[in-house]
């Protein structure tokens, strides 16, 4: 029976948050989804339903067409926002559907 050494727990939470490991992708897209509010502000926020991110793309339904053309007017500047607060490229697109 090979014999391990204990690994210590910082050593340990390190590798489990490093950036190569799925479960520091789905911290950053839990802090992006978080920021929505702040990003947006609180009319497209209040407008937004069936938020969802996954694989770089934000699906977001917004309850009108005058929220969803407000958006289409401040969508890069939203995107590069929230890539902002991630520290990275988490989002890529944001694919927008009325409903």
């Amino acid at each position: 029976m090979k014999h391990t050494e204990p690994t210590i727990l910082k050593t340990l939470l390190k590798t489990l948050i490093s950036d190569k490991n799925n479960f520091s992708k789905g911290l950053l897209e839990g802090k992006v989804l978080n920021s929505w509010r702040e990003v947006v502000g609180d009319y497209l926020a209040n407008s937004t339903s069936k938020l969802t991110l996954r694989d770089g793309v934000i699906h977001v339904s917004f309850s009108s067409a005058a929220a969803a053309d407000d958006f289409f007017r401040k969508k890069v500047k939203i995107i590069n926002n929230l890539n902002a607060i991630a520290g990275e490229r988490v989002v890529r697109f944001i694919h927008v559907t009325l409903g």
